[in-house]
């Protein structure tokens, strides 16, 4: 970039930065929520569609640190599946504020492929519904910012 005097402006790379960063970062975010949104709702169609009831037991639970301090369980269950295989592991869209009791039963439908990754029976896609939602959002400011950059007299 030239300046009005004719030198060339160092700082003339800024802009590009700002721009690439404010419409970038969101519109980047925003794709890869919808991405794992939509590779949710896929994945629990398909096990809605092919997958095996069983019932599973708690025999712990899983602790996550959140922010502010908060604590999210989720049920560590142990289950066996159609072809007698015992699976252990964790039932991540069964999140909650409380811990789970142990010895307690949760119905859960896996995928005969993958049945290390079960969820919970009669839940719906919501988790991924939520990630679409969340990164509409974020590509509708990325594209909201474009348009007010576009526009304004410090368009590139």
């Amino acid at each position: 970039m030239i300046d009005e005097v004719g030198a060339p402006d160092a700082f003339g790379w800024i802009p590009v930065v700002v721009y690439l960063f404010m419409i970038g970062v969101p519109a980047i975010a925003g794709s890869a929520m919808i991405t794992a949104g939509v590779r949710r709702i896929l994945r629990v169609r398909r096990i809605a569609d092919i997958g095996f009831d069983a019932e599973a037991v708690v025999v712990d639970n899983q602790q996550r640190s959140g922010q502010h301090g908060r604590i999210t369980f989720r049920p560590v269950v142990t289950y066996r599946t159609r072809s007698g295989q015992d699976i252990k592991t964790v039932i991540d869209d069964a999140a909650s504020n409380r811990s789970y009791l142990t010895d307690t039963r949760i119905q859960v439908r896996y995928d005969p492929d993958q049945p290390e990754q079960p969820v919970t029976a009669g839940r719906g896609p919501r988790t991924g519904i939520a990630a679409i939602a969340f990164g509409g959002v974020f590509l509708g400011f990325a594209a909201l910012v474009y348009v007010l950059l576009s526009s304004s007299p410090f368009a590139l």
